[in-house]
């Protein structure tokens, strides 16, 4: 028996809402599965994802193997970096350490991105727009 942590899609058409799961490899895409260990709704800006951490993590060290788009969830939310911290034998006390830093390092990051954009939109409206005027076509008719 496989298992994978993959996304089961819910929701109405053209409003996918996902749950993460965990499921067996041969089980179908919005079908049967073992465990629920979070959700993600694409819709909003940002995107929410709420994720399980524990059930994850117990997940992972049992073999099960993350899809690719639940691989980069987990990543961006910190999991899969503070279960690689935990493997290494940091103490608790040294992984929320880290897991400080690197939330705050994501949010600078973040920051500067923001900040760039504001930059490039600035840039744009400043811009001025060359307008082309249409040439002066006087009809002369002569009698």
């Amino acid at each position: 028996m496989s298992v994978k942590i993959r996304l089961a899609r819910f929701g109405r058409t053209k409003r996918p809402f996902y749950r993460i799961v965990a499921a067996e490899n041969s089980a179908k895409r919005d079908g049967r599965y073992i465990e629920r260990v979070g959700t993600f709704d694409p819709i909003h800006n940002p995107p929410i994802v709420e994720i399980d951490e524990e059930k994850v993590i117990n997940w992972l060290d049992n073999g099960a193997i993350p899809t690719d788009t639940v691989s980069n969830l987990l990543k961006a939310e910190g999991i899969l970096y503070k279960r690689a911290l935990t493997k290494r034998g940091l103490s608790p006390a040294d992984v929320a350490a880290e897991m400080e830093k690197w939330s705050e390092a994501k949010a600078a990051k973040k920051a500067a991105k923001t900040e760039k954009k504001e930059a490039t939109k600035a840039k744009d409206t400043s811009k001025e727009e060359v307008v082309a005027e249409p040439e002066n076509t006087e009809t002369t008719s002569e009698n």
